[in-house]
């Protein structure tokens, strides 16, 4: 190991009982591993993932990834051979307010939009369920990160749609937030219908073929979900279990474990997105939001000196 720090949530100040505990490691030689190891540790997650230097290796792109370049830039550096990361962190501070680099992420941001809700659009048309499910999940990740993005700000997985919701009311966006809230389906959501979704969700993790650690580091992610609702609107807490349910599925097989994958038909039920016709709304509805955010972004980005206005094709 030739550095590691600790990044996201844990090093930015901002956790919550909830919150994982993410480390970054580079490896001393060679490319690094592409899985994120867990470990729970006295009712906390640990998650770790090895990288090779050269994943670090351009800073310039690093200022390109709005999440990357907040993680860099609030990480806590355990080990440093060299000072390296030092030193990269050093240029990241030094850069990542310079209006072309926030235009830059903002811009990115809106890619994933865009290349994501065209992949839902044809998964739809043909016929595949799952996979515009998941793109479904992609979009909104790029939707809840953009108003953070063209603030400069950083924004976490789980806390996507309050830390979106946050962002867009300080840009003056309230429909944008109205219509994140209705792609994801949750424009009626209540503590009643988020306590029906994280049971569902624990239902899903329960008769799974994982293992019995494997389930507890997984239901452990379901707790970000509860405070939320605590915390926040009871639209806020369906993200995470939405997402981790998602990714729950796809890790334990899909269909190929029936009883796991009743549960999240029942699910997706709930966010109207079991079927062909739910899904093809969302994805021109998502189609129709991607249109409004680049025009926000652009006239924003016009306005503060980010970028000049420019015609865009959705």
């Amino acid at each position: 190991m030739r550095a590691a720090c600790i990044v996201s949530s844990g090093a930015a100040g901002d956790f919550t009982p909830a919150s994982d505990v993410d480390i970054l490691m580079l490896a001393s030689e060679g490319e690094g591993e592409s899985a994120v190891r867990r470990r729970l540790i006295e009712g906390k997650v640990f998650e770790w993932m090895i990288i090779g230097r050269e994943d670090l290796g351009d800073a310039d792109a690093i200022l390109q990834d709005a999440g990357l370049t907040h993680d860099l830039l609030t990480a806590i550096i355990l080990k440093d051979e060299g000072g390296w990361l030092t030193r990269l962190q050093s240029r990241i501070a030094s850069q990542h307010h310079e209006p072309e680099r926030i235009w830059s992420r903002t811009t990115g941001q809106l890619d994933c939009m865009r290349r994501f809700a065209r992949e839902m659009s044809r998964r739809v048309d043909e016929g595949q369920i799952l996979m515009a499910q998941r793109s479904h999940v992609a979009v909104l990740k790029a939707v809840f990160a953009l108003p953070r993005a063209i603030l400069n700000k950083r924004c976490t997985m789980s806390r996507g749609l309050l830390f979106c919701r946050e962002a867009a009311l300080e840009l003056g966006w309230t429909v944008y937030v109205h219509d994140a809230i209705e792609l994801l389906g949750v424009e009626h959501a209540s503590r009643a219908f988020v306590t029906k979704l994280d049971a569902l969700s624990r239902q899903i993790i329960a008769e799974s073929t994982f293992t019995d650690d494997e389930k507890a580091i997984r239901i452990h992610h379901l707790w970000q979900s509860k405070w939320l609702l605590d915390h926040a609107e009871p639209s806020d807490a369906v993200w995470p279990l939405y997402f981790w349910s998602s990714t729950n599925v796809q890790e334990g097989g899909d269909k190929k474990n029936q009883s796991s994958w009743r549960h999240w038909i029942r699910f997706v039920e709930e966010l109207g997105i079991a079927d062909i016709s739910g899904l093809r709304r969302k994805a021109i509805l998502a189609g129709e939001l991607l249109h409004s955010a680049t025009d926000l972004a652009e006239e924003y980005g016009s306005l503060h000196g980010l970028c000049p206005k420019s015609s865009h094709d959705t």
